[in-house]
């Protein structure tokens, strides 16, 4: 499989999954995690999901059957994973209302900064912007406490969160992204994204 069609299947997969395998608990535990693995290879009605378990170059080592539950456990941080580089992929953009950078959340092939539609590089997004972060605080020492202070919250965050819950929270308060928006990345719903935060802030 190319990487198109894996990037194509992978979106298939979290529309018509991922909402439902985040509403999973964090200690969900596998249906099938106490079966042998000659009953895991065989499929049947009750377990008519498959997964494929490979080496670390990708290569089918064996595939088991599970039912929908163990599918979409297993599948969950795969589809996260997919999404963070898939995000990761997306030009920085200059950050509304303070100094620095954010991901570009628009559509690339409707940029016109980017050639053939494909993400512009950081280079090319300074060069047509001219535009460079600058601190404009009158008060220097003021501003080092306060980003002193910024970089410990967020490290505390960062620690008592899960990688998923934190980008989350990174790009709800940091990127000032709405629930919605932040749904529509991760293939969810806004209530889905608005209870994921509130319960990692509790």
């Amino acid at each position: 499989m190319n990487n198109d069609n894996y990037d194509d299947s992978i979106k298939r997969e979290i529309a018509a999954y991922a909402e439902e395998a985040e509403g999973l608990d964090e200690d969900e535990k596998y249906h099938s995690s106490g079966l042998p693995d000659i009953e895991l290879c065989v499929k049947t009605d009750e377990r008519s999901y498959y997964i494929d378990l490979k080496d670390s170059d990708g290569k089918v080592l064996k595939t088991i059957f599970v039912d929908k539950h163990d599918y979409l456990l297993y599948m969950r941080p795969v589809w996260r994973e997919w999404k963070r580089k898939e995000l990761e992929k997306r030009c920085l953009i200059p950050a509304k209302n303070s100094a620095g950078y954010r991901h570009c959340m628009k559509d690339c092939s409707t940029c016109p900064h980017s050639r053939n539609g494909k993400p512009a590089s950081l280079d090319l997004m300074k060069e047509n912007t001219k535009f460079e972060p600058t601190d404009e605080s009158p008060d220097p020492k003021e501003l080092a406490l306060f980003q002193e202070a910024n970089t410990m919250l967020w490290d505390i965050i960062r620690r008592l969160s899960t990688p998923e819950q934190f980008e989350k929270i990174r790009l709800h308060f940091d990127e000032d992204l709405s629930y919605k928006r932040i749904g529509e990345i991760y293939g969810v719903s806004h209530k889905a994204i608005e209870k994921a935060i509130l319960k990692a802030m509790v």
